[in-house]
């Protein structure tokens, strides 16, 4: 059995087959109409998206300062919060995302994290298309954690 192809139109997808079998041609001819192109709805996937986080501390607990450790499954275990492939944990410490330097690796980079003493919002530059884990950690006067999230999921468009 030999078969061809035929090719379509524009607006058209027109599929025609003809199969030579024991010498003999047969032909098909589907037709399908092709649907529209959706519009944009204008995300820039082409950058990193803010995931803004609003924190409240609770009430007793002597928070400074705040900043948000997060990551993809993808590049491991998710409470791990690996955003790359380097097996280190990443940290937004900023209120917006700064292209230049969206974010840091928690053990090998200095950052100072965002002022929270009553509130604050820290953002986390996601990837587009992803499933995003995060958790917020609180604090104290000489950088040390003083208290955490449990971990958040928020998907990305």
């Amino acid at each position: 059995m030999t078969c061809t192809g035929i090719p379509g139109d524009a607006d058209r997808i027109r599929i025609g087959i003809e199969c030579t079998v024991a010498g003999r041609s047969a032909w098909g001819r589907p037709h399908y109409r092709v649907a529209p192109y959706p519009a944009s709805d204008g995300v820039a996937r082409n950058s990193f998206l803010p995931v803004a986080v609003a924190i409240t501390p609770p009430a007793g607990l002597p928070v400074q300062s705040a900043i948000v450790e997060f990551g993809y499954a993808e590049n491991g275990n998710p409470e791990s919060f690996y955003c790359t492939s380097r097996q280190e944990t990443c940290v937004a410490a900023s209120s917006a995302v700064n292209q230049a330097v969206p974010f840091y690796f928690e053990q090998s980079e200095q950052y100072s994290g965002v002022p929270c003493a009553t509130g604050c919002t820290v953002t986390a530059p996601a990837l587009s298309q992803r499933v995003v884990y995060y958790r917020w950690k609180y604090l104290g006067n000489s950088g040390q954690v003083i208290g955490s999230s449990q971990v958040h999921v928020v998907v990305t468009p």
